[in-house]
């Protein structure tokens, strides 16, 4: 099991680039919160665990750019314990009311679930945006890799190193600008929508470098490349 002092002794994956952010960052100054804690992960690795009464939140331009491109890629590796509707993170507006960028998983059909991406204008919406959905099986109790690839016009999705689906999706603006006020969250979206999750998390990025560009791999390629970027950071372990 890890120590604070392993927590704050944390230090970038040699993965991660100038156009790559590590959300877990978010984390590592708050590991006192009683909620939060430190657990194995997969493979052994240790995570950051987050009980529903966790309060995981930091100035949004401390972990993200101030403005999205109009690619980029979210990477996740998790475990939930519940299976209630939660947000894996959130991006919030200045008044905490809507998710400028987030990953949702809720209730889906039979006994499956959903995972979302949220992406909102909140200068020209007051309701959080949800531009695509896909429909994956219960994800409770298990670890699940995901990575969550944005185009101009396309939103992909992969579960543990398989694309499960591609939608279609007309965003606007193609590249968000945050606002200087928003806030970061981890394993909730504030205190208004809440909808916290208990959840281990052992890996979870951002990037807008080409790396992570699958369209041109084929499947063999797509699994090493996919479980390289899932290596545990050097900030959860010696």
């Amino acid at each position: 099991m890890g120590t604070y002092r392993d927590a704050i002794s944390l230090s970038s994956s040699p993965l991660l680039t100038e156009t790559e952010f590590d959300l877990l960052e978010a984390a590592v100054s708050l590991i006192d919160d009683k909620n939060l804690y430190l657990t194995d992960g997969y493979d052994g690795f240790m995570s950051f665990g987050f009980r529903p009464g966790s309060e995981v939140k930091q100035p949004y331009r401390m972990y993200l750019p101030e403005k999205l491109p109009s690619e980029f890629t979210l990477v996740a590796s998790f475990k939930p314990f519940s299976a209630k509707n939660s947000y894996l993170f959130a991006v919030l507006n200045p008044f905490e009311t809507v998710v400028q960028l987030g990953i949702r998983i809720s209730d889906g059909p039979s006994t499956n679930q959903n995972i979302s991406l949220i992406f909102t204008n909140s200068d020209m919406s007051t309701v959080s945006d949800e531009v695509a959905k896909f429909t994956v099986p219960r994800l409770v109790k298990r670890w699940s890799k995901i990575v969550i690839r944005v185009t101009p016009n396309e939103v992909i999705l992969y579960l543990n190193c398989h694309e499960m689906a591609r939608q279609k999706v007309t965003r606007i603006p193609l590249e968000l600008v945050f606002d200087t006020a928003s806030t970061l969250y981890i394993a909730q979206a504030g205190p208004h929508i809440q909808e916290k999750y208990d959840v281990s998390i052992d890996a979870f990025s951002f990037s807008s470098d080409e790396f992570f560009n699958f369209s041109s791999l084929d499947a063999v390629l797509l699994r090493e490349d996919c479980e390289l970027i899932f290596d545990v950071p050097s900030r959860l372990h010696p």
